[in-house]
């Protein structure tokens, strides 16, 4: 079944209309019309708000054969691919030998491993068939047995709505990205530190 149709069949199976589907994930409705009638495709980043929303794994959304509808809890979104940086190493391969094994640059590896870009959802797929994993687990959202990972909000006693708002923030925050705001408030709070190299 083709993520149009997955799209479609989720949607109505949660009783919503396009238009309350638009709402619930902020886009104008004739994207998910187009969506549905396959003139586009949502990018990565929808495919993950549409799952989160759904409550449904990305790869029984993505139509992967055997993929379970897996109802989760909601998890923030994740600029970079979690697992992506540990699989590679894992498997043996530079960022040159992964990028021409499935037809980029390694200059692209490097931005999904950190966080600054994502692939679209072809190359997602891809780089879950390489590592022969789902792609939940390549976004972080299931572990290696594809339990599908519960994160909750956060729940320290004492914070403040703004700090609670902070850490949920900084949560979706690539490493790199964490790296330079924690340098930033360590500055801040004056303790000067400069970026690791």
């Amino acid at each position: 079944m083709k993520i149009s149709e997955k799209i479609k069949e989720i949607r109505q199976q949660n009783g919503l209309s396009q238009g309350k589907l638009s709402e619930l994930l902020e886009l104008p409705r004739y994207i998910i019309a187009n969506w549905e009638q396959g003139r586009s495709l949502p990018s990565v980043e929808d495919v993950m708000r549409i799952s989160e929303k759904l409550d449904c794994s990305i790869d029984y959304l993505l139509g992967k054969e055997n993929a379970d509808f897996v109802v989760v809890e909601s998890t923030p979104i994740k600029k970079s691919l979690t697992k992506l940086k540990e699989l590679r190493i894992e498997n043996g391969y530079t960022q040159k030998e992964l990028a021409l094994k499935i037809n980029t640059s390694n200059k692209n590896v490097w931005a999904w491993e950190n966080g600054i870009a994502t692939p679209d959802i072809d190359t997602l797929i891809m780089l879950a068939q390489v590592f022969d994993v789902s792609i939940d687990f390549l976004v972080g959202r299931s572990d290696d047995f594809d339990n599908v990972t519960i994160k909750t909000p956060v729940s320290v006693p004492g914070l403040s709505e703004q700090e609670k708002e902070l850490l949920e923030y900084f949560d979706r925050l690539g490493p790199f990205e964490r790296d330079s705001i924690l340098v930033q408030v360590k500055a801040l709070a004056g303790r000067k530190e400069t970026l690791p190299k």
